[in-house]
This record gives structure tokens, C-alpha cells and sequence, in this order.
């Protein structure tokens, strides 16, 4: 296991862990699944999800496996982009989407929680 820290928008963080408590998780293990789901992401595919809306962030720092990190790395290598921002479309998509097709392309969602509205 290794510690990854990661900026989320406020309004996310205590949904995020509420989402894992009802699906028996800890946050890091919800984390850890997320990640774990996008081999095969490409970049059209990353750069086609928008980032939340801008407010106020928090860090968290969740024991993930060490295969997601090296998932989130190789994908911040060749995108450019940086760890939170990766988790933060990501995770922000995988609330709304599960098997759900993004640019002719699927990920595996092992991790779902429908924001509320």
C-alpha cells in the first residue's frame, strides 16, 4: 500500500466517503478500485471529461495499492495532466456513469455513487 495524496472539490470529500461507507469500503479501498479501472483510458477519452466546478479544495490522502498508483502515474505521464486532476474528472464521471461508454471507449467502474442533485 502507499499513501497517495489528492485534491478534491469540498463539496465531493464527505460525499466521497459516504459513497464508500454504503458499498462496505474505506475511502482509500474506493480509491484504490477507481484507479484501478482506467488501464486503457486514452487521452481524447481523459481530456473529454470536464473538471467539477471550481471551489474550495481539500486533501485527502488515501492508502491506495500500489498498482493504482502506478496506473496514475502512467497516465499523468502521457496526458500531462496531474494526479488530482486526473482523480478529480475521473471520480466526478464515475459518480454519474457506471459501464457507461466515453468516447467509444469503456471503463470499469468498481467504484459508484450517484451525487445528489
Amino acid at each position: 500500500m502507499q499513501v497517495l495524496a489528492i485534491d478534491l472539490p469540498a463539496s465531493l470529500v464527505d460525499w466521497f466517503g459516504i459513497c464508500a461507507r454504503r458499498q462496505g469500503l474505506t475511502s482509500g479501498d474506493a480509491m484504490t478500485r477507481l484507479l484501478e479501472g482506467l488501464p486503457g483510458l486514452e487521452l481524447d477519452d481523459l481530456k473529454s471529461l470536464k473538471e467539477p466546478p471550481r471551489e474550495p479544495r481539500r486533501t485527502l490522502r488515501f492508502n491506495v495499492s500500489r498498482y493504482a498508483v502506478q496506473v496514475l502515474d502512467e497516465i499523468s505521464g502521457w496526458s500531462g495532466l496531474g494526479r488530482s486532476v486526473i482523480c478529480r474528472k475521473v471520480y466526478t464521471h464515475s459518480s454519474l456513469l457506471v459501464e457507461s461508454e466515453l468516447s467509444g471507449m469503456r471503463i470499469r467502474a468498481n467504484f459508484f455513487c450517484r451525487r445528489p442533485n
